[in-house]
């Protein structure tokens, strides 16, 4: 090598492996600031989730406050308390409500529930806060007359001698009923810590009463920090850990007096989510640095040796950029880039737009192999593409979605025809030297520009095609529109 050449190569080895150093401190650091990024974003879905879980928490008590109201002020239309009305009325409550137990008391606390039964709830403990004006909701651990736990609603009845008072008592212990979060724990609780409700679980977290003293019997320096950011309103989360039980803990506002809900979801399944994230993450880093590295390799080749790249070289390099390396088809971005320029040189040219999903395709790889699911879609691939013209696009557009574009299908007959050819297609289609598999696919066609001026469009009507196919139970072709299968059956 000559010494021009030799100090042309030195140049640009360094100018590369500055431009790597550099590269690689700007991944490094994208890497951990998304690794964070990942674990906020959990905490997000989490606290959506706990906020949708106390939202239909708190709608079920209002839903009872609201359908007692009109029936309260129906009692108070009687002017003086009567047994027998307020029986009636109350037994309604309890068949249309989530209520287990309604009763009415007049002012001087002589209560008759729904079942006739009569009381005198001044000898109960509750009485007196539950009536207070500022009251309206109250906890119960033992409501005096089935022993059972409750979240009181109370609302006045304005007799003509006095007020009295509608109690309708809402259940606990079927509290959690709608957790959407495997292995989370939930919690109702008052100021002080006191838990009101929880769902069913086996946790450290729930040994105790009082969920602050569990805590402080752990960790206190931990205790107070969550207590702090509990007796705040703001929503929030935070990690804990009682006994080798990693939990993270979400709070929200419940909606109901200063009371808190919180969920406890296992540590490990956040991390999973971040596991799964900084995978993805880590894979397309190492795809991005090995373009990257790809891309130095060919500057200082190219610098080195000069124009030795040709037309065809570069229509080649093009073609295997555009090509499904599995399937020999036009990968995802090149089947979309081709339909979209054929669309926009041609809007007013009759064409029609397949979309095939193989059938239970996560089933051939779970049974047979991802060796023998590999082996599918290759075979898809060769006997699809020459059933079609070479203006025509096909391509592999997902793990297991494939798209025909049909251009310039000028009639009906036409339409009908290139529809039926991709249906007798799949009910031949079989892969396996040995063992013969024969594959199905559920297809949905939309037609341009009927049903889609654009790709974008053109692409959703076929993909709600696709699904009616599944709904029709699989194996089949459908239409976007309706009538295309009323005229294929007649």
């Amino acid at each position: 090598m000559r010494k021009q050449e030799k100090a042309v190569v030195a140049r640009w080895v360094i100018m590369a492996t500055v431009l790597m150093v550099i590269v690689i401190i700007i991944v490094a650091n994208f890497y951990l600031n998304s690794i964070e990024q990942a674990r906020e974003d959990a905490d997000t879905t989490f606290q959506y989730k706990a906020q949708i879980f106390t939202e239909s928490f708190a709608a079920e008590i209002t839903a009872v406050e609201s359908a007692g109201k009109p029936m309260a002020s129906l009692l108070g239309q009687r002017k003086y308390f009567d047994a027998n009305y307020t029986q009636r009325i109350s037994g309604t409550l309890v068949q249309t409500t989530g209520a287990y137990l309604v009763c009415c008391a007049d002012q001087t606390g002589s209560a008759v529930d729904h079942q006739g039964r009569r009381y005198d709830l001044t000898e109960f403990s509750y009485y007196a806060e539950a009536c207070a004006a500022a009251n309206k909701y109250t906890y119960v651990k033992d409501n005096g007359i089935t022993g059972q736990d409750a979240i009181l609603i109370t609302l006045p009845i304005g007799y003509e001698n006095g007020t009295g008072h509608m109690f309708l008592y809402y259940p606990t212990d079927g509290f959690g009923e709608w957790q959407t979060v495997p292995g989370a724990f939930y919690l109702l609780l008052d100021r002080k810590g006191n838990i009101l409700a929880s769902s069913q679980t086996d946790s450290a977290f729930l040994r105790g009463e009082n969920f602050y003293d569990t805590l402080d019997n752990f960790d206190e320096s931990m205790s107070g920090k969550i207590k702090n950011r509990m007796k705040s309103d703001s929503n929030g989360t935070a990690s804990a850990n009682i006994g080798g039980e990693k939990r993270r803990l979400i709070f929200v506002a419940s909606g109901i007096r200063d009371w808190r809900f919180m969920m406890g979801v296992d540590e490990n399944l956040i991390n999973k989510q971040v596991h799964y994230q900084r995978r993805e993450l880590r894979g397309l880093l190492l795809q991005l640095s090995a373009l990257l590295l790809l891309f130095v390799t060919i500057l200082i080749s190219v610098s080195v040796i000069g124009r030795i790249r040709s037309n065809d070289t570069k229509k080649e390099l093009e073609d295997k950029a555009d090509t499904d390396l599995l399937t020999g088809l036009n990968n995802k971005l090149a089947t979309e880039r081709k339909i979209t320029e054929f669309l926009e040189k041609n809007p007013t040219s009759q064409s029609m737009l397949f979309l095939i999903d193989l059938d239970n395709f996560k089933t051939i790889n779970d049974t047979m192999g991802h060796a023998f699911g590999d082996e599918v879609l290759r075979t898809l691939g060769k006997q699809l593409s020459p059933m079609f013209r070479v203006t025509d696009v096909v391509g592999r557009i997902g793990g297991d979605e494939f798209m025909v574009f049909v251009k310039n299908v000028t009639t009906e007959e036409h339409i009908y025809k290139e529809a039926k050819k991709v249906e007798n297609f799949f009910r031949k289609f079989e892969v396996g030297e040995y063992v013969k598999y024969a594959a199905t696919a559920s297809i949905g066609v939309a037609i341009f520009p009927e049903e889609g001026a654009d790709f974008e469009k053109l692409y959703k009507a076929a993909d709600r095609a696709v699904y009616k196919a599944k709904e029709r139970g699989k194996k089949q072709l459908a239409f976007y529109d309706d009538k295309w299968d009323i005229d294929r059956k007649e």
